[in-house]
């Protein structure tokens, strides 16, 4: 940021000594009026206008920014979320099928034979 300041105040310094330079008087025709004004502000006027407008297009590139960042962020909410809500219902399964071979099991067990589980396993 520091770096950014330095270089800005370089180039300004270098547009009010070359404007200070060319300080003779100009004529300058806007639409259908005619003025007669020094170069020097000519240059200085110019070199505001285009800063201001780098600046205006740099804030609607930020305002732009953050707005995809808020529905990024919001996505990711609702994703994460959604992940939580799945990994319950995984958990509610998991432990409903191991409830089921535990049944499985003891029935086997009381039916002595032993390949009903054996046939779950394999499955």
């Amino acid at each position: 940021m520091a770096i950014r300041f330095i270089i800005s105040l370089f180039f300004a310094i270098l547009v009010a000594f070359f404007a200070i330079q060319n300080a003779n008087p100009v004529e300058i025709n806007v639409f259908f009026a005619e003025y007669r004004i020094s170069q020097a502000l000519v240059i200085l006027f110019s070199a505001i206008l285009g800063g201001s407008i780098v600046l205006l297009l740099g804030m609607v590139k930020q305002i732009k920014s953050t707005f995809k960042m808020k529905t990024a962020v919001k996505t990711i909410t609702q994703l994460e979320e959604e992940n939580q809500l799945l990994r319950h219902q995984v958990d509610q399964l998991t432990t409903f099928c191991e409830e089921d071979f535990k049944e499985l099991e003891i029935e086997s067990d009381q039916a002595g034979d032993p390949n009903l589980v054996k046939g779950v396993n394999e499955k």
